[in-house]
């Protein structure tokens, strides 16, 4: 894939491939001779046929664009990739330059092409997976996510937030799946939120054994709890919804100062094998 784009912004020294791109971003397909008349009308530029036409022709042999019986369109698998690229980019350049203001961040590394962090409380991990999701998640369209969770009790805390979050997800298109290993009455109760704001949930599905996961296109994230931590919510979740106690979870669970490492990384197998399993477990 090329990346020799100085798009979007369209300045003084875009090339003709980036005008090319633009114009059949908006309208398709279109022969040579046609982009070569709109790179005139709309940006002004004084090219010649014979260099739209071999930008044409390159953009062709690099898979950035495909030719049909009406003209070239931008491929859609070009699409796919430029776009898988932006969410890495997206997601690295956040990491960095954020972390810095993130509350309850104890460590920031870089390993490769994966980023670690590591969170001082449950609290403190949630609020920045929140912002994650604000900021990258939900940025774009039509996409699917998938969470596996050892215990369903987001609504307990953040019920407002978590309606809201699915309103966003509807009105774009978002297609949301989660599993819980857990089959409590918290699990359940908040199992039957969810299904109610629109997603697809599940308890009592085996999952979350090693991680809490958060699968959003090639994207996975990775919570690591520490095994003491699992086992206190699992115990005080593991009551009728009417003697769970809301201050004790959140004094000796969320609250509770320890190292809660969440590991970003970006590999399309993995992630499609994971979105797979989980999408089995609803048909």
């Amino acid at each position: 894939m090329s990346f020799s784009l100085t798009l979007p912004s369209l300045e003084k020294g875009a090339s003709v491939k980036d005008y090319i791109i633009s114009i059949l971003s908006s309208d398709w397909p279109l022969t040579a001779k046609k982009l070569h008349a709109a790179i005139k009308k709309r940006f002004g530029r004084n090219v010649t046929y014979q260099a739209v036409y071999k930008a044409v022709k390159e953009l062709v042999e690099e898979a950035v664009l495909e030719r049909t019986k009406e003209g070239y369109e931008i491929a859609d698998d070009w699409v796919k990739r430029l776009h898988d690229f932006t969410e890495i980019v997206s997601s690295n350049y956040f990491t960095k330059q954020k972390t810095t203001a993130i509350e309850g961040l104890k460590e920031a590394r870089k390993e490769g092409e994966i980023n670690v962090l590591t969170f001082e409380t449950y609290f403190d991990t949630e609020k920045y997976l929140y912002y994650l999701q604000k900021h990258s998640i939900f940025t774009s369209k039509n996409k699917i996510i998938c969470m596996h969770h050892t215990h369903e009790w987001a609504p307990l805390f953040y019920l407002r937030a978590e309606y809201n979050k699915a309103v966003a997800a509807k009105k774009q298109g978002i297609r949301i799946y989660r599993l819980c290993s857990g089959n409590t009455d918290a699990d359940r109760w908040a199992a039957c939120f969810y299904r109610k704001m629109g997603y697809k949930a599940k308890t009592g599905v085996p999952c979350a054994d090693v991680c809490e996961l958060l699968i959003v296109g090639n994207t996975v994230i990775q919570i690591y709890l520490p095994a003491e931590l699992r086992k206190k919510l699992g115990m005080l979740l593991g009551k009728k919804m009417s003697e769970i106690d809301i201050s004790r979870l959140a004094s000796e669970v969320f609250e509770k100062k320890t190292s809660i490492e969440v590991v970003i990384s970006s590999n399309e197998k993995i992630a499609g094998q994971i979105l797979e399993s989980t999408m089995k477990h609803f048909k």
